[in-house]
């Protein structure tokens, strides 16, 4: 209006400035992420790691296959990301690394809690094995059956020697 006074215009500013204080702008919440489902693979430097437990916290997963079968040093970590979640590696499967003729050192996670039976089987290459963990994990049988004869073992300092008589014993 051209002919407002100063008194209606600063009434209309302030409705402006009380209008614009009050929009909130519209946000779309992102897509929530899906945790992988149990059995959801994935393949981590040359092993397949499988989901055994499906929680956006406290998830497992396994190694379950070798797919580079050239590599001669294998780690296997204490945790493996999929999807953008991390898992904790909490047991090498059975027969996963059995008769691969190439492996000469194995570096095992420090919550890898069991190895499956037969899963370094005639790995006759198989020189060194290195455990992370404070405790020893449990062995299937012939977990390491066919290693080379002057196989070295290398275990945490943190593990106490009741777990690692248990553990050679087993060996």
């Amino acid at each position: 209006d051209p002919n407002a006074t100063q008194a209606e215009l600063q009434k209309a500013l302030d409705a402006i400035k009380l209008a614009k204080a009050g929009l909130v702008k519209a946000v779309t919440p992102p897509p929530a992420a899906v945790v992988p489902a149990v059995g959801r693979t994935v393949d981590v430097n040359g092993v397949t790691y499988k989901v055994t437990r499906s929680a956006a916290i406290n998830g497992t997963a396994a190694a379950v296959k070798l797919v580079n079968k050239k590599k001669t040093k294998i780690t296997i970590p204490a945790t493996v990301k999929i999807d953008g979640f991390t898992f904790k590696v909490t047991a090498v499967s059975a027969k996963v690394f059995q008769k691969s003729k190439k492996i000469k050192a194995v570096v095992i996670g420090s919550n890898v809690t069991s190895i499956g039976k037969a899963a370094f089987y005639k790995c006759g290459r198989l020189s060194s094995v290195t455990f992370k963990g404070s405790k020893a994990p449990k062995l299937g049988k012939n977990a390491f059956r066919g290693t080379a004869s002057k196989m070295k073992l290398t275990v945490s300092k943190k593990m106490k020697k009741k777990n690692l008589n248990k553990f050679k014993s087993a060996l």
